[in-house]
């Protein structure tokens, strides 16, 4: 029986508990990737110990290209996975052996990625994702995209239907029903642009100086060397003598505004070109399992986020934005959606008449009109406070000692910057709950609005420091079911009676819920 999964007979060679390899077109894909990643070491050991003929570095690179391939085949082959009925079990490693068994049970989301030499040769990384906060527990790189989706659709199936009778029919089912997706949301190529010109970034600016860094050597002149040049030749065509007359002050402005542009316009260019290589082709669409999105130009991402997953709600904006009326939609599951980022972008950039039905199917709802946000208590810039009082200390000893150093003054002015910036964040620090939900909102820039159902909270820290005691006030952390990128959600400095209350409220709401059942896919689905 050939090693591959086939179209036939996959489902029947899935469910055979079996060692399978990976597709014979990953050796490609491996070998390209491994290249990639050795040519720029290669080309600077090349040019740092000579130059030779391009016969000697055609022998150097045959033997080079053999090695790889070689290993990437012995990768290749020692590498396999078998589908069992309560587990996926994964060998890896060519002298040294490691085998992971990853159970049905703790698999929470299944996705399936295609960069582009995988889009170019018809295969996908398939990702399975666990609640455990320790990033993927299983990789297969790669299997064709049928085989992909196969996978996906049985690792669901086990979860919730263990027989093989069972996972035929569903799997069957499944792909009928997935061809009827509805669409409840997307974004066009104007959209994406709009994304884009928020998504101000320098990256593109720090590619252009490493590669000038590591190519510097094939370039006939440095950047030291313009400069000097060029301040040579200003000085022998009498242009210096007019710095030195103060037009110095106006030419450093306007080099200094010019500066300051160019870097704003590589910065929103290299801000489009991110967003839509990532953000390209979005699409959310409702299956009968969850959420289903896809996007990405280059590296194609399809991933299914199962709605009874979802644990939290996150809503952010920025001052721009929210004048323009834009908002980003992230939901907080059980798994994550990237390695940087644990919740899952749902809608990058919609309004509030696109997002808030989305929402809703995951049973969160919207903020009522009349709900009241009330703001933490002003002991929050309490630590800020101390440090500036230590700068100011600072300079009033300047003072009094008659220190003549302007120093102290840029001094003091720094320990205004603590005390600003808590301010500030104390001032954009709101809390509320109803019979069901609490909210949060927080952030200056990257405003942030986070919605917690009562029943998702598994734990709740009620923190005091020696001031809060003091005081009579504590933070307030929650706590979620596979939420370790979700620790940042915390009440800060709110009256301790207030934070035994909502501890109540929430633990009467939750006492009847099992947890147990919550975390599973509902029967059927």
């Amino acid at each position: 029986m050939d090693a591959e999964i086939t179209n036939d007979d996959s489902i029947d060679t899935i469910i055979d508990s079996e060692k399978l390899h990976l597709s014979p077109r990953s050796l490609i894909a491996s070998t390209l990737l491994t290249i990639r990643s050795s040519i720029l070491p290669l080309a600077a050991a090349i040019f740092t110990f000579g130059r030779g003929s391009a016969s000697t570095y055609i022998w150097i690179a045959i033997p080079i290209l053999l090695v790889i391939i070689l290993f990437t085949w012995l990768a290749w082959k020692r590498f396999t996975y078998q589908i069992g009925t309560e587990e996926i079990r994964i060998e890896s490693g060519i002298l040294s052996r490691n085998a992971r068994s990853i159970p049905y049970e703790r698999i929470q989301d299944v996705s399936v990625e295609q960069k582009l030499i995988s889009r170019l040769l018809g295969i996908a990384s398939v990702k399975f994702e666990t609640g455990g906060g320790e990033g993927d527990e299983g990789k297969l790189n790669y299997v064709t995209l049928d085989n992909a989706e196969e996978l996906r659709q049985l690792v669901r199936t086990r979860k919730a239907a263990p027989s093989q009778e069972n996972i035929q029919t569903t799997i069957e089912n499944e792909t009928v029903e997935d061809t009827e997706d509805k669409i409840i949301f997307a974004m066009d190529v104007k959209r994406i642009f709009t994304l884009g010109m928020f998504n101000f970034s320098l990256v593109l600016f720090a590619v252009i100086t490493g590669l000038l860094q590591q190519f510097d050597f094939l370039l006939p002149f440095t950047l030291e060397e313009v400069i000097e040049t060029f301040v040579d030749k200003a000085d022998e065509n009498g242009f210096m003598q007019g710095f030195d007359q103060g037009f110095n002050i106006v030419t450093g402005l306007f080099g200094a505004i010019g500066g300051i542009i160019i870097v704003i316009i590589i910065g929103l260019l290299s801000g489009q070109v991110q967003t839509f290589l990532r953000e390209y082709g979005y699409t959310l669409t409702q299956t009968d399992r969850g959420i289903r999105r896809r996007r990405g130009l280059l590296t194609l991402t399809d991933v299914v986020m199962p709605l009874h997953r979802v644990q939290a709600a996150i809503i952010q904006t920025g001052p721009i934005r929210k004048r323009f009326g834009w908002q980003a939609l992230k939901f907080t599951s059980l798994g994550t959606d990237t390695g940087k980022e644990s919740s899952h972008m749902i809608a990058p950039l919609a309004k509030h008449e696109e997002y808030w039905p989305i929402t809703k199917r995951a049973s969160i709802s919207p903020p009522a009109e009349s709900l009241k946000f009330k703001h933490s208590h002003i002991s929050y810039v309490a630590p800020a406070v101390f440090i500036t009082l230590i700068f100011i200390l600072v300079t009033l000893s300047n003072l009094i000692f008659s220190y003549a150093d302007a120093i102290f003054y840029w001094i003091a002015l720094v320990g205004i910057i603590p005390f600003a910036a808590a301010l500030l964040s104390w001032t954009y620090h709101f809390h509320a709950l109803d019979n069901d939900q609490i909210y949060v909102k927080s952030g200056f820039w990257n405003r942030k609005l986070t919605i917690l159902p009562m029943v998702k909270v598994q734990s709740i820290d009620i923190a005091q420091g020696p001031l809060s005691q003091l005081l009579g006030v504590a933070d307030m952390k929650f706590g979620i079911a596979g939420g370790s990128g979700f620790s940042a959600l915390t009440i800060h400095n709110i009256p301790l009676t207030i934070a035994h209350n909502i501890r109540k409220k929430s633990i009467d709401k939750a006492k009847n819920i099992d947890f147990s059942d919550m975390i599973k896919a509902p029967k059927g689905s």
